[in-house]
């Protein structure tokens, strides 16, 4: 259970930016930690993700993570030619589901953010490489996006020449986002 203080975190930072107007907020959480780098959409297809949803969409769109992920998602946020949004990483978990709680869709892969977006009822698309897509339930609150592979559901953490989160493209995420706000009644459908 959350304070009302711990919820409404997100939106203060959000003020803080100047985005308390912003009307499709999508918080983009593409890492998972150290520990499961197999996980990690690259930072060029998530900054290709980044550019397309505020490109088509209009939205505006936060770039997410742990302390571990700071220096990557500020990459991620250099290689952007659309203007996003870095969040500074936060330590408390209480504070960074306020974060979450700010945004109307998460797009993550199975991570913390993945799961505390379900706690929070949030729309999600998430995707997965190392880990089963057939484990986590979405109840109703959005897609998984994953490929048929070889290694997928190998659970390896690191060293392995290849991961099946490779022969994802930022275009099946762009388009799980759309169907899921489609679905929301959020948006008509924008095609690349």
């Amino acid at each position: 259970s959350l304070t009302l203080e711990e919820l409404n975190y997100g939106h203060t930072v959000l003020k803080g930016l100047g985005l308390q107007d912003a009307k499709l907020i999508i918080g983009v959480n593409a890492g998972a930690g150290k520990r499961w780098s197999l996980k990690w959409l690259s930072e060029e297809k998530t900054a290709t993700l980044c550019d397309t949803l505020v490109r088509e969409l209009g939205a505006t769109v936060l770039l997410l993570g742990g302390v571990d992920e700071k220096d990557r998602n500020l990459k991620i946020q250099s290689l952007c030619k659309e203007h996003v949004h870095f969040i500074e990483p936060v330590t408390s978990l209480r504070t960074f589901s306020g974060v979450l709680n700010a945004c109307d869709l998460i797009v993550a892969s199975d991570s913390l953010a993945l799961h505390l977006g379900l706690a929070l009822e949030k729309k999600i698309v998430a995707f997965f490489g190392p880990t089963s897509p057939y484990e986590i339930e979405l109840f109703g609150l959005g897609e998984k996006v994953f490929k048929l592979s070889e290694c997928l559901c190998c659970y390896r953490k690191d060293v392995f020449p290849h991961s099946c989160i490779d022969l994802l493209q930022s275009e099946d995420l762009f388009s799980a986002v759309q169907s899921v706000l489609e679905q929301h009644n959020e948006i008509k459908k924008v095609k690349l």
